[in-house]
């Protein structure tokens, strides 16, 4: 909790939080910066703010950069950013993108992952989970957008496969950003029984308890809360990935510093998403 109180205090002072243990350790030349953003880059009804993104990611770099390389710091920064539908599909950035444009939404996705320095790989949530990882040994990093439906349709594990089908054996570390906690997420039965018939693990996720004055065997009067996060660590340690980073902030109870779909609705809000980023140096 107490680390959940200073990420959320950064994000509010700073506009982004940084995992602090994450991307640390590593054999490639280069080092990882990332960064999970707050609400000031990106309004749905507005274009993302790239200037502010772009400084972040600069600001993140300075404070990462160890093993300073002169060269890659006259090459700009670009992002990567997907039209995200909640699917399962992964997208490599490779050589195909040229290295110095932004490619904001220009194809569908839900997972970008690439070894290329100066591109950063971003991706928009408001209640669904971030998910940033660093293969240790080659570089290669990755980013995810885990709504329960994309989750359950399996990104994370395509991602993950994505990763070792290019690398071969694989160390990879993940980060959690702030994202929707179990006990902001009641959902229908109807959610519950869709959940099960997509990944029957999945009823491990789900906490129950009955409605006030409500009989056992009235159904209709249960209340389901859904561990969303809880699921994708599940996914994660599915594919060996042990070591896992969470911000464990719980993005529908703190409105003032961050995004929450289920909040914006219930009290008819302008809508917006913060951006998690993750970039080469």
């Amino acid at each position: 909790m107490q680390k959940a109180n200073t990420y959320l205090q950064s994000i509010s002072s700073q506009g982004y939080l940084k995992i602090a243990d994450f991307c640390t350790q590593h054999k490639s030349k280069r080092p990882i910066f990332h960064a999970f953003c707050g609400k000031t880059i990106c309004r749905d009804s507005l274009p993302v703010n790239l200037d502010k993104l772009l400084k972040i990611a600069e600001q993140c770099q300075m404070i990462n950069d160890t093993n300073p390389t002169p060269h890659n710091k006259q090459q700009a920064l670009s992002v990567s950013l997907l039209k995200q539908v909640h699917s399962n599909r992964v997208v490599h950035v490779g050589s195909k993108y040229d290295k110095q444009s932004n490619f904001i939404e220009i194809e569908e996705g839900d997972a970008l992952i690439t070894d290329i320095p100066r591109r950063l790989l971003a991706v928009k949530t408001a209640d669904c989970v971030p998910i940033l990882l660093h293969e240790q040994n080659s570089g290669y990093i990755a980013a995810i957008h885990a709504g329960w439906r994309g989750a359950l349709s399996g990104i994370i594990h395509n991602t993950v496969k994505k990763l070792h089908d290019i690398v071969g054996k694989c160390n990879i570390e993940a980060a959690i950003g702030p994202c929707i906690q179990q006990a902001s997420y009641e959902v229908s039965h109807d959610f519950y029984q869709e959940c099960l018939t997509k990944d029957s693990k999945s009823d491990t996720f789900f906490a129950t308890k009955h409605r006030n004055n409500a009989k056992a065997e009235d159904i209709g009067q249960m209340q389901y809360y859904f561990n969303l996060p809880a699921y994708c660590i599940s996914c994660l340690r599915d594919m060996s990935i042990s070591t896992i980073h969470q911000a464990k902030i719980d993005t529908y109870s703190n409105p003032d510093a961050l995004f929450s779909h289920r909040y914006i609705l219930r009290n008819n809000l302008l809508t917006g998403r913060q951006i998690s980023v993750i970039g080469i140096t």
